[in-house]
């Protein structure tokens, strides 16, 4: 689940024969099935759904630089603006990683642009929840001040105040197409790595934190 082949002792686990699956972060590698989650699409939904509330100035919060989910997700929020045709100027960034500590640290930087943005689009959930917590100690309130919305999906979304709204990766989806694809190569070694690897959908959970922007 890294996006690279592990190695110890300076062998990699293919070069000792291992058959392996990656799972969420693609490795471009012939021999190497991959199971993904279109995460392209996925944040252009999300995206997309902020902008039919009417939100004109978005904010998107990355991942950690170069990643594969990284990459994908922030391409899904540039194209849902474009889409839409919006100026490039719609969408701000802030780079970022999946934590709250991130969150946090880009609720600071939110908090300190005039004008703000209306709509934060994060990477991750975790991001989302250390940003809800920054501007929710500055005062502000979601959605009436800002509207947020994650990536990922993880049960306790729909616990938090306000619950998040969110993309749901299908996990055990992703693992049940691992799993097969691993016994598949076990039993077959010649069977072509190209033909087990699998694109998931994502799922659009809406929930409170997402609203209408405050001049609304």
């Amino acid at each position: 689940m890294s996006g690279s082949i592990p190695s110890s002792g300076g062998r990699s686990i293919k070069a000792a024969g291992i058959p392996m699956v990656a799972l969420s972060n693609e490795i471009a590698d012939a021999e190497v099935p991959n199971i993904l989650v279109n995460d392209r699409d996925a944040t252009a939904e999300v995206t997309a759904y902020l902008i039919s509330l009417g939100h004109r100035h978005l904010l998107y919060i990355d991942g950690p630089a170069g990643s594969y989910a990284s990459v994908e997700r922030y391409a899904g929020f540039q194209a849902a603006i474009a889409g839409a045709g919006l100026p490039a100027g719609t969408g701000q960034h802030i780079p970022g990683g999946f934590s709250t500590a991130t969150g946090i640290a880009a609720a600071a930087q939110f908090l300190a642009m005039d004008p703000r943005p209306t709509a934060v689009v994060s990477t991750s959930d975790a991001t989302a929840f250390g940003f809800l917590k920054g501007v929710r100690d500055a005062g502000l309130r979601v959605p009436a001040d800002v509207s947020v919305v994650g990536f990922d999906g993880l049960e306790f979304t729909a616990f938090s105040e306000p619950p998040l709204t969110t993309m749901r990766q299908p996990q055990h989806e992703m693992g049940r197409a691992g799993a097969r694809a691993l016994l598949q190569m076990l039993r077959d070694p010649s069977v072509p790595a190209n033909s087990l690897s699998i694109t998931l959908d994502a799922d659009l959970m809406l929930r409170d934190s997402a609203g209408p922007p405050p001049s609304a």
